[in-house]
């Protein structure tokens, strides 16, 4: 009897020891799992659009309008110029986030954003919000990320950098120069369409 209960006692032992390995098991992987999950949603944007504020950085040399732009610098991305801006955080601002992204790119300061100063604001039981008039607004129609975003036409003041948040060669360019980079495929698709724009309306 004594035998049988100590047999019956490493047994239980045995099923519990065998019960953490296969939870320490299960857990690794599901923590694995978890973590290629994630990959998969960042790489992919699954279920969420990008929304974008960009900026047209002008100023006016000898009657001719220039332009800021950068070299983007970002693993796995194609090496091509661009305008500077990205992403809004949640409940910011459309104007805090242009300036926020202007100065971590480039370094320069906002004047001003045209369109900023004829913004409506409201406020209800619910909601509080903004309406403002960009140069542009844009969506992805096709491609690997959704995204939606808006440009506005910008004067800016300060000490450009020669490298910024994974930017290089930032430089004022001449429409002349920008239209050679368009023609070389050397320009962001994501900005092409606002900068075809521009050099089309703005004289």
């Amino acid at each position: 009897m004594q035998e049988e209960k100590e047999k019956g006692d490493s047994c239980t032992s045995v099923s519990f020891k065998a019960l953490i390995l296969l939870a320490k098991r299960d857990k690794k992987s599901i923590m694995a799992n978890r973590r290629e999950t994630l990959k998969l949603l960042k790489r992919r944007s699954i279920g969420m659009i990008h929304v974008n504020v960009r900026g047209l950085l002008v100023r006016e040399i000898e009657n001719e309008k220039q332009l800021i732009i950068q070299l983007r610098k970002r693993e796995g991305e194609p090496e091509v110029y661009e305008l500077p801006g990205g992403r809004i955080n949640e409940y910011e601002k459309i104007v805090d986030g242009l300036k926020r992204e202007i100065i971590e790119e480039t370094g320069l300061s906002v004047k001003s954003i045209r369109g900023e100063k004829s913004a409506i604001v409201t406020a209800g039981d619910s909601f509080t919000m903004e309406c403002i008039k960009p140069f542009s607004a844009y969506q992805t129609l096709e491609g690997p990320v959704d995204s939606f975003g808006i440009h506005f036409i910008c004067e800016v003041e300060g000490e450009l950098l020669t490298t910024g948040d994974d930017t290089a060669d930032i430089h004022w360019a001449s429409k002349k120069d920008v239209q050679q980079l368009i023609d070389e495929h050397k320009f962001s698709e994501i900005d092409l369409p606002a900068v075809l724009m521009f050099l089309r309306d703005e004289n």
